[in-house]
């Protein structure tokens, strides 16, 4: 499923289905990773995910980096969800690759207030630019969780966030369930 080995899809790949044992995923959910919406030179990305799935999704997971959050082409999955009434989890990534700010010998801003600083900023633009039924904005680090996945109790671990993510979609999936039931009944 990449360019690499498959130039142009001539291969007609439609869809790659990964499942796995150790899945921290809730049951019933799936998760689908779309076309990117800034790819240079692939308009055609952003047409296929702004008007032909995400019509289709119950939910949308946003993944945003801490290097590059909200721009232009956000917005417009911002407006795209908006016209769907849809939901939609924010998540910043790479949260590990902040530092500490060191001026002098002395730790002028930690990491942490670094990370909080950048949380506050995205949840400052999702209520700005949506009226989406947001389930919040999540900071996590993958590198960590990827680091502490064997054992998922110690520090890397804990540190990604990786918890709260999952438990946030564990809310979202019993949420969907709920509407989807209401729905059934109405009809």
């Amino acid at each position: 499923c990449c360019e690499d080995r498959n130039p142009e899809n001539r291969l007609g790949v439609a869809c790659v289905e990964w499942t796995s044992p150790q899945s921290l995923l809730p049951p019933g959910l799936l998760l689908v990773d779309t076309p990117g919406l800034d790819a240079f030179g692939h308009d055609a990305h952003e047409e296929l995910t702004l008007r032909q799935f995400l019509p289709m999704a119950d939910l949308v997971l946003y993944v945003t980096s801490i290097r590059n959050p909200f721009k232009a082409p956000d917005l417009a999955l911002v407006g795209a969800l908006m016209e769907n009434d849809q939901r939609a989890l924010f998540v910043l990534s790479q949260c590990d690759v902040e530092t500490d700010e060191v001026q002098g010998g002395r730790v002028r801003r930690t990491a942490e207030d670094k990370v909080a600083r950048h949380l506050g900023r995205l949840n400052q633009d999702v209520k700005r630019h949506t009226s989406l039924p947001a389930f919040g904005v999540v900071a996590v680090s993958a590198r960590r969780g990827q680091r502490g996945f064997a054992t998922r109790a110690g520090a890397e671990w804990q540190s990604s966030n990786l918890d709260a993510l999952v438990s946030r979609l564990a809310g979202l999936a019993t949420d969907l369930e709920s509407v989807a039931v209401s729905a059934r009944v109405r009809r």
